[in-house]
């Protein structure tokens, strides 16, 4: 083994060591009340498993405002395979972010010729605390499975400029439509390419008249095999034919169709989530963004305070924040420009801006107004700005102060990261945290009321419930919450209030239909029941709960043939739910078809024996 391979293998081993020393504790932490009920936990796709129809679903519904198959097909497959342990859908999760850490640091290493350098981004990209949300949150796996194929895109990238074949080619598309069937951040990646070609490839330049192909004689220029550092950073270590920037557009434009046809599906599928701008006019989604631009920076520099929820907040332009804000990214964009000497300074800080556009909440989908997640590919450009910027005598000459330094820098991310991987440990861990950090955190109160009600503890819940309805009224969330706590009590008055303030904010939510059904049933208003579980069945066709309500208000109505459609439905849905039989064989009873009716009981109380019931109606069936 040459020196260069053992330098890489010591530095992906040390890459490897850091990864495990912060994110080995995932395997001890449970599933979060924070989205994770919606991905894993009560998702009946994630809960069947791998099968035909499952796939069918995964690539042919939108399902929590988004379409992410390939995610769906992951989350499926560890269901398949682990169940319900959540230690295993962490450790994939932290499988995935070391497979993106080795691949950034092998795919820069190959583009540059620089493998100290491209340690030292992988690294920080490896354990910053900004990026421990997309590792530690099960419900992220979207993003380290498509920044998974991110970074194979960059491999395979650095493959084909040096190739120029096909192979290579088809291999770059093929990994960016994966990417973008797992989130479709990958949509600025083509652009990022772009940047790429002009540096470290320095593939963009003025191309004479007899020189298009590489040579004045029409042939390629043979690549030089790559050299370690040092050299001078500015430079690539491979000479490439230039081409000029048309035709370098045009050599990404399957990609950029690509990109095209996954952001027209996102805006399609989150359509029911964008805030309009009369709930969110442009000037603050504006001045939100500018502020979250320059936050995330001191936030990378200063990582502390971090949370998993930041809620949304009113910037007016009139404030000091967004004004610093603005001018301070325009000096920095005038600054990278005009530092020509420094390339690399102008491709981190266009990746840094460009890669959070689509994230950047210009199009607002949630509540939020900025999220740790969303750093997980731009950083990599600010990385990059800082691991070139140092100075090639620190790598040669003072290598051991270098080093010592490095080490002591890493060591602190490390130490914070370690401390922030711990939060996610549980719901109230995370939440508890999140309520320390930040103000008027309606979502932590919502997500620790959620966690006291699993534990019994319901006054405990209304409180927190009710706080986040006093922060934020217009929530959906709290006042569903606070509908189903009502309907429970049996407060169908409030119960009804509290749903169709949910309804108003936002008529696509099934969970306040579903409780306004219940209220009229429990009135004996079984019309307007029907029509609330309807709605709530078409919002949510996969809900065995909403199509079992269902079939018991048509039962009661008198409509007998639909009621028996429902409960047959939720019975493909949910194969061991005992009462469905039961309900289906009182309904086939009175439909005259004794023998399904039979059938139906029989099935019952085999797979619950204390349907008492059940038991005398099967019984007494003839």
């Amino acid at each position: 083994m040459d020196s260069n391979r053992r330098l890489r293998l010591r530095i992906g081993l040390g890459l490897c060591a850091m990864t495990l020393v912060v994110y080995g504790q995932v395997w001890g932490h449970e599933f979060t009340e924070f989205d994770d009920q919606i991905y894993v936990v009560h998702c009946p796709l994630v809960q069947g498993g791998l099968s035909d129809r499952g796939v069918r679903e995964a690539f042919t519904t939108f399902r929590a405002s988004n379409w992410h198959p390939l995610t769906w097909l992951s989350l499926m497959a560890d269901r398949q395979f682990f169940g319900n342990n959540p230690g295993a859908f962490h450790l994939t999760n932290l499988g995935l972010h070391l497979a993106c850490v080795l691949l950034l640091f092998l795919a820069l290493g190959r583009l540059t010729g620089a493998p100290w350098r491209s340690g030292l981004v992988a690294a920080l990209f490896a354990i910053h605390p900004l990026h421990v949300e997309s590792v530690a949150w099960i419900s992220e796996r979207k993003d380290v499975l498509s920044t998974f194929f991110w970074m194979l895109v960059l491999w395979g990238y650095s493959h084909y400029v040096r190739k120029r074949s096909l192979m290579w080619y088809l291999f770059v598309c093929g990994a960016l439509s994966l990417g973008l069937l797992a989130k479709p951040m990958l949509v600025t990646l083509p652009c990022v390419l772009l940047l790429l070609d002009y540096w470290p490839l320095d593939r963009v330049r003025p191309v004479s008249n007899d020189a298009a192909s590489g040579t004045g004689k029409g042939g390629r220029k043979k690549p030089k095999r790559p050299s370690p550092e040092p050299q001078e950073a500015a430079k690539t270590t491979v000479a490439f034919p230039a081409v000029t920037w048309q035709k370098a557009c045009l050599e990404k434009l399957p990609l950029f169709v690509l990109a095209l046809a996954a952001s027209s599906v996102t805006l399609l599928a989150q359509r029911t989530a964008m805030s309009t701008t009369a709930q969110t006019p442009f000037a603050y989604r504006l001045s939100n963004a500018v502020t979250a631009y320059v936050t995330y920076l001191i936030q990378t520099i200063w990582p502390v305070r971090l949370a998993c929820f930041y809620p949304w907040r009113n910037i007016e332009w009139s404030s000091p924040w967004p004004i610093a804000a603005t001018l301070f990214l325009i000096g920095v964009t005038l600054a990278v420009v005009r530092a020509k000497r420094l390339p690399w300074l102008l491709v981190g800080w266009l990746w840094y801006l460009g890669t959070l556009v689509p994230v950047i909440g210009l199009v607002q989908v949630g509540t939020q107004s900025m999220a740790d997640r969303y750093t997980y590919i731009p950083l990599i450009g600010i990385f990059i700005m800082a691991a070139w910027s140092l100075p090639a005598e620190a790598l040669t000459k003072r290598r051991g102060l270098t080093t010592a330094a490095a080490a002591v820098a890493l060591g602190v991310l490390m130490f914070l990261s370690w401390r922030q991987v711990g939060f996610w440990r549980d719901t109230q861990t995370l939440f508890a945290h999140a309520l320390d950090v930040t103000e008027k955190n309606w979502m932590a109160h919502i997500n620790l009321g959620t966690a006291a009600e699993k534990q019994g503890k319901i006054a405990e819940a209304q409180r927190h419930y009710e706080q986040a309805w006093r922060i934020f009224p217009q929530s959906v969330q709290a006042n569903t919450l606070l509908a189903d706590l009502a309907m429970r009590r049996g407060d169908r008055d409030e119960a009804r209030k509290r749903a169709l303030a949910a309804i108003r904010i936002s008529p696509e939510t099934a969970e306040a239909q579903g409780i306004l059904g219940l209220s009229y049933a429990a009135a004996g208003e079984f019309e307007p029941a029907i029509t609330h579980f309807q709605a709530a069945v078409r919002l949510v066709p996969d809900n065995p709960g909403y199509r079992y309500n269902l079939g018991l208000a048509l039962a009661d109505s008198e409509r007998l043939a639909q009621a028996a459609d429902e409960f047959r439905a939720m019975i493909r849905l949910k194969p061991d739910a005992a009462p469905a039989y039961h309900q289906l064989g009182i309904v086939l009873t009175r439909m005259g078809l004794r023998e399904q009716a039979r059938e139906s009981f029989r099935k019952a109380v085999q797979l619950d024996p204390r349907l008492e019931e059940a038991q005398r109606e099967l019984q007494a069936a003839p």
